[in-house]
């Protein structure tokens, strides 16, 4: 049966995660139903990520199993696109639909995952950005923050600095490539994490412990003592999911060019 891969963007404030729930509205969830009046057959997905309600994608990959044999005509990007998109409500939009080799995974065959957190800290809100942008109201040291941020370069057990999981199967030892913190022209605060697989809802525990402790509400070392000991009762709050974003998810090949 031919495969096909997908690219996804969408504004999470009105979903319920991205993963199909019963009685609420997903991004899997309203992707599947468009996909099933498009292509008159059953569209059954499998996502690269799995995301908590209210975060948003920038491009978040997947993977599709289907009958139809499409013309080298229909079968364009565009055109595919277009259809879908004609369906689906203006939250959540298909960037790219292409045929790969049936052996692709969009789970298991991604490297990386990367992830964007944007905040305000203390000072005036702006309404424009309700939504995608967390407001936390706290004086932030961007030299600090980026000391935090290094320390989590590499591989570590995140079990102190994530939530408890029912998932046995997924293991706590995570590979942190990239881990940083910008200040945008805007003003704004940038939080950039890139690693081979996350535990749930480590970023939000991750930043919330390091706002936490720049703004002084934790010690300096309970960061390091939270990956040391293994102990949740080190990291911080968890920030809101509106200001997290999914930007990528990376394989060992261009999936899409």
């Amino acid at each position: 049966m031919p495969r096909y891969a997908f690219a996804l963007q969408f504004l999470g404030k009105d979903f319920a995660g991205s993963q199909c729930q019963i009685t609420q509205r997903t991004v899997q969830g309203e992707l599947e139903k468009a996909g099933q009046i498009f292509f008159k057959e059953e569209f059954k997905t499998c996502l690269a990520s799995r995301l908590d309600s209210g975060v948003h994608a920038k491009e978040l990959t997947g993977h599709v199993d289907l009958e139809y044999a499409p013309s080298p005509a229909e079968l364009a990007k565009a055109n595919i696109c277009r259809h879908l998109n004609g369906i689906l409500a203006a939250d959540l939009a298909v960037l790219d639909f292409k045929l790969v080799d049936p052996s692709f995974h969009a789970r298991r065959d991604a490297i990386s995952r990367s992830y964007l957190y944007k905040l305000r800290g203390i000072g005036p809100r702006y309404p424009l950005e309700n939504g995608q942008v967390a407001h936390l109201p706290y004086s932030l040291d961007l030299e600090r923050l980026q000391c935090l941020a290094a320390e989590l370069i590499g591989r570590h057990d995140f079990s102190g600095l994530s939530q408890l999981s029912t998932d046995k199967y997924t293991t706590p030892l995570c590979r942190v490539l990239a881990c940083h913190w910008v200040q945008t022209g805007d003003g704004l605060l940038a939080f950039t994490i890139k690693a081979d697989h996350y535990l749930y809802k480590m970023v939000r525990t991750i930043i919330g412990t390091q706002v936490a402790i720049v703004s002084g509400r934790l010690a300096e070392s309970f960061q390091r003592e939270a990956l040391a000991q293994k102990d949740r009762a080190k990291a911080g709050f968890v920030v809101p999911a509106c200001g997290l974003r999914l930007e990528s998810v990376e394989y060992t090949f261009p999936l899409f060019v």
